[in-house]
């Protein structure tokens, strides 16, 4: 199934759409043009009156951005079963005069525990 936007009314074209069909969720900037791609059209709410498929909009605005590295299991010294890893990412203020802000991510890789433990 592919949705687009042929219209935003009042949305800048940096803000950012958040589709939610079932249990898959599409993003996307408003002025981007490109379709929200969902890989099979939902079954329709038995609530709906019309039979229509269920869907969930956000928009959102950035506030900050910034780039990181994630663990990979191909990594060289990366082994099975290794405790999860926490990558930071420092974040820039897309605004003048924004604060600073920093996010720590864990990452589990396939085949490991919340603790590390190997799994499977």
């Amino acid at each position: 199934m592919e949705v687009n936007v042929v219209e935003a009314e009042n949305l800048e074209s940096d803000l950012v759409i958040s589709l939610r069909v079932g249990a898959l969720r599409r993003q996307a900037p408003v002025g981007s043009q490109r379709p929200f791609v969902f890989p099979a059209a939902p079954l329709p709410s038995a609530s709906s009156p019309d039979g229509g498929c269920p869907c969930k909009v956000d928009v959102y605005r950035l506030v900050a951005s910034g780039s990181g590295q994630l663990p990979s299991p191909a990594a060289p010294g990366v082994a099975a079963g290794a405790p999860p890893a926490i990558a930071a990412v420092t974040l820039v203020p897309v605004e003048k005069g924004g604060r600073a802000r920093r996010l720590a991510l864990q990452v589990r890789l396939p085949g490991t525990s919340a603790t590390g433990a190997a799994t499977g």
